[in-house]
């Protein structure tokens, strides 16, 4: 699929999505899984993504919780 829009700067290689030649997503099934926490412009290339292919993505939470608490 051609994307119009940021095509400088976001392109995809079969069902990964590429953001300023970073691996920043994958798209499985229904969703579109975020590989890690981006910038507000990578998000958008990532939502971009989402809206042509409608679907969903499945955003990365950070890990807040220190190690001790993860026991």
């Amino acid at each position: 699929m051609l994307l119009k829009k940021y095509k400088q700067n976001l392109h995809l290689e079969g069902d990964t999505v590429y953001s300023y030649g970073t691996r920043v997503a994958i798209i499985q099934n229904d969703v579109i899984e975020e590989l890690g926490y981006w910038s507000a412009t990578t998000r958008k290339h990532i939502n971009y993504v989402s809206y042509m292919f409608n679907k969903p993505v499945e955003h990365f939470v950070k890990n807040t919780k220190n190690i001790s608490e993860q026991k």
